[in-house]
């Protein structure tokens, strides 16, 4: 989905990817994301439907070249969408003027305005295989800027789902059956027993984890085996300790720390270059709408490297234009379950 984001980016706006951020063609990408569909990976169809939109939306305010413009098409109906219909509904949703039309930057806020509805109508045309979580953003995410000694990020989006059903999909325990950045299950995040190596608890016997999915405990260790492809194909496993439970009007609320760094690889990197000196943040739900059918989620982290450059391809692989995405895919994750 990150490679999206950039063939977008490049094309659209000539902007190339992050140094040490890898990209793979756009064909290899769009095959990724239907075998993840195929497969029924968590949140693959909600992947498959933003890329759509990407795609789609890519050519707002100037033709694409034929040969571009069939590329595109082949990997929206790779996707499940249909480009005919996007092709003659998109065109009618061009904005003849803004209330602003006079101002020197009118014509970048109306092409602006016109990728936003693109994007919006493509995402929700001819996707009959696509499963709906139709999340939508609360303001733009807050991202450290370039150069920084540590990187951190704010997001909050809504959700079409229930607090109480989200806050299972937030519980540490499940990040490995919802998050694509510790998939696949079983105990790529585990509450877990320090030692060398540390061991995940067993399950409470009705499910394969120690407290009931939403849960609230305290100070809990986490083990947790993050990986990125995208970002200097990065695999790091730590230990963090968790807090979660209700707080004020939020029905939960996840607290994390770094506990202790456990090992790490990367491209071109040492262990040494990726040991963690603080890894710590927030993922929170409440509930919004008149009946508390919709749900308000928000997620920030710092994080410090130990070597400058790494945190740079961390944001860079996580991209900006992805943040919300990557916690709906999360937080509209279904939780089942089952004995060990």
């Amino acid at each position: 989905m990150l490679s999206i984001h950039a063939h977008y980016f490049e094309l659209r706006d000539g902007v190339k990817p992050p140094e040490g951020v890898q990209i793979m063609p756009l064909e290899d990408a769009v095959a990724f994301l239907e075998e993840d569909l195929r497969r029924g990976s968590p949140g693959a169809a909600s992947r498959a439907r933003r890329a759509i939109a990407r795609l789609a939306s890519v050519s707002a305010g100037a033709p694409l070249p034929r040969e571009v413009a069939d590329r595109y098409s082949k990997a929206i109906e790779t996707l499940g969408g249909d480009p005919r219909t996007i092709r003659e509904t998109l065109p009618s949703l061009e904005p003849a003027a803004l209330p602003d039309a006079g101002a020197p930057d009118a014509a970048k806020r109306q092409r602006l305005t016109s990728i936003a509805r693109r994007e919006v109508i493509a995402t929700n045309l001819d996707t009959e295989r696509l499963e709906e979580c139709a999340w939508r953003s609360v303001g733009e995410p807050d991202v450290s800027p370039p150069g920084q000694p540590e990187a951190s990020y704010s997001v909050d989006i809504i959700v079409p789902f229930s607090a109480e059903r989200v806050r299972e999909a937030l519980d540490p325990q499940t990040w490995d059956h919802c998050s694509k950045f510790f998939s696949p299950p079983p105990n790529n995040t585990c509450l877990a027993k320090d030692g060398t190596p540390p061991t995940c608890l067993p399950g409470d016997g009705a499910s394969p984890f120690p407290f009931p999915p939403g849960s609230p405990y305290e100070n809990e260790l986490l083990f947790e085996r993050f990986s990125c492809p995208n970002c200097l194909n990065l695999q790091i496993k730590n230990l963090l300790k968790v807090t979660t439970g209700p707080k004020e009007d939020r029905v939960y609320q996840v607290h994390y720390e770094l506990e202790r760094y456990l090992e790490g690889q990367g491209d071109g990197l040492t262990a040494e270059d990726l040991a963690l000196k603080k890894d710590t943040g927030d993922l929170w739900v409440r509930k919004s709408g008149e009946n508390g059918e919709e749900a308000v989620v928000h997620a920030d982290k710092t994080i410090r490297f130990n070597e400058p450059i790494v945190n740079a391809a961390y944001l860079g692989g996580l991209m900006v234009a992805e943040l919300g995405g990557e916690l709906a895919e999360v937080a509209c994750c279904a939780i089942e379950v089952s004995g060990p």
